[in-house]
């Protein structure tokens, strides 16, 4: 029996603590979500009239049948298998992603982004900036991160959302719905457990 060299020790150790991570912000987001510590307590509009409550996404997470996240010109597509289990979608020869494929889910990784994507799917809008407002002055034009919603056998996005700046207060981010042409602000938190989740997977592709 070969023993593990010290690469390979460092490489399982280093996974290991991004999944512990990504474990423990998905916790600490729940535990904000059901406190409510980041979220007004009535939504407002654009001049702090009170609104109604609206959710970011036009449909629930469950009808969602892929999420691709793009940070910094990097892509990461997260697919559900033909069981409904979510998998990170990743080929490193090109050549095999063009060719007809299956994939399956490995639990233990579909749990965590089961858990991460069912946070994305409870984002509430906290502010409407405007439709037609300018989008270079809350950092949409050149976005960090894109975050594209996708249905079953669909090829062009049920959804898009360019993510910006952060607002002045720190706790909430300026988002861009695509094609409504509409800035809105969420929770940065919700923004942060994304980049935590895509920071697990370019870490340890599958």
């Amino acid at each position: 029996m070969v023993a593990p060299t010290v690469t390979g020790r460092r490489r399982r150790s280093r996974s290991l603590a991004i999944w512990l991570l990504l474990a423990i912000v998905v916790g600490a987001i729940f535990v904000a979500e059901r406190q409510g510590w980041f979220d007004p307590a009535v939504p407002v509009d654009e001049h702090g009239h009170a609104t109604t409550i609206r959710m970011l996404l036009p449909v629930t997470i469950e009808q969602i049948h892929a999420v691709e996240i793009t940070e910094n010109d990097v892509a990461f597509r997260f697919e559900r298998d033909a069981a409904g289990a979510w998998f990170y979608h990743h080929h490193d020869d090109p050549q095999d992603e063009a060719e007809p494929h299956e994939h399956t889910a490995d639990p233990e990784r579909s749990a965590f982004i089961e858990q991460a994507l069912a946070v994305l799917g409870r984002t509430r809008v906290a502010r409407d900036v405007g439709t037609g407002a300018r989008g270079e002055n809350y950092g949409v034009t050149t976005p960090e991160m894109v975050v594209a919603l996708y249905g079953q056998n669909q090829t062009r996005p049920l959804a898009r959302y360019m993510v910006g700046d952060l607002e002045p207060d720190e706790f909430r981010r300026y988002v861009l719905i695509f094609g409504a042409f509409s800035i809105v602000t969420i929770p940065d938190y919700q923004v942060e457990n994304l980049r935590q989740l895509v920071a697990a997977f370019r870490q340890t592709p599958e």
